[in-house]
Parts: structure tokens; sequence; C-alpha cells
């Protein structure tokens, strides 16, 4: 890897983690929508007193409804346009960060608290903390409010879209930190 620039090894690395992502997701979303589905059910549903094997029959009964019903892929375009490209971010950015990291931890930073005991083991496990939590940062800013739009799409169907646009943005800024001054200057749309 060090004899790849910076450039090139990013590069690389989104390409990498965004074909992985496109494939995994592709695969895997038919079950995130049946899940997010029986979960909504679950959630409206008034009746909690039912003993563990009904609940387990009107689980699978629900399964099989939603595999039924079809439109599984509902809410896969926007998921794909966002943690294709998130994923990548997450990819490259680590690869570099953590190449950054080593050269700084290595030559200048933390030597002295570096100085006792096993110095190697602990600078690796410092450098893949501080590449991941970087990486962490990018991807989570681009992702989540993805993931809010997709999990709205897998429960309320594309028959139910403009409710589902109507405070998506709003809903994934208040899953970030940090955003509530934000959230109060942005007006939520209401139709």
């Amino acid at each position: 890897l060090k004899e790849i620039p910076n450039d090139q090894l990013f590069v690389a690395s989104v390409l990498a983690g965004s074909l992985t992502e496109a494939v995994r997701t592709v695969m895997l979303y038919p079950l995130a929508t049946v899940k997010a589905r029986v979960q909504a059910r679950k959630s409206r549903s008034a009746r909690t007193n039912r003993s563990l094997p009904r609940k387990v029959k009107l689980t699978c009964l629900s399964l099989i409804f939603e595999v039924k019903k079809g439109s599984l892929y509902d809410g896969l375009l926007p998921t794909l346009l966002v943690t294709v490209p998130a994923s990548g971010v997450y990819s490259g950015t680590k690869e570099v960060s953590r190449r950054a990291f080593s050269a700084l931890i290595h030559y200048q930073l933390f030597q002295a608290f570096l100085a006792q005991g096993d110095n190697e083991a602990i600078s690796i496990v410092l450098i893949n903390l501080l590449a991941a939590f970087f990486a962490d940062v990018a991807a989570l800013a681009i992702r989540t409010p993805a993931d809010v739009l997709s999990l709205r799409l897998q429960v309320f169907g594309r028959d139910n879209i403009k409710s589902d646009f109507s405070s998506w943005l709003g809903d994934s800024l208040a899953l970030l930190p940090g955003t509530s001054p934000l959230r109060e200057v942005l007006p939520t749309v209401r139709n």
C-alpha cells in the first residue's frame, strides 16, 4: 500500500466499498423490507398479551403475507443512491486516514504516551480506531437521511409517497448528534 499514492488508494477503496455495498444491499433488501413491515404492524397492534406460540405463528403468517404481497424492493433506489456512495466514502476515508495516522503516530505524535509497554500493538489499535472514527463520521453524514427515507418507503410503500417525504429531513437531523439548532431553523413541510 505504501507505493500507491493516496488519491489512487482512495479511488480503489471507494470502488471496492461501493461494489460490496451494492451487492449486499440488493441481496438483503427484501429481508429488511419484510422485517420493517412486520415490526411496523406489531407496533400498531393494540393486543400485547399474546402467548409466545401465538406470537411466533402471527410473525410467520405476517412473513408469508409480505412475501406474497410483493413489492419487497420498495425504497431500494434511495437506499442504493446513498448507501453505496456512503460505503465507498467510508472505505476510502478509512484507508487514507489509516495511512495518515500511521505516519503521525509512528514519527511524531503520541511517542511519550507509547513509550511504555508494547508500542506496536497499542499504535495499531489506535491507528485503526482513529481511522474508523473519521470514516464513520463521513459515511453517517451521507447515510442517515437515506436510511430514514428508505424506512418510510418500506413501511408505507409508494402509494403514500407525499406523507413519506413530508418530514424525513427533520427526522434525519434528529438522529444526528448536535443538530438541534439546525432543526429549529429548517421549516417542517406538512401536507
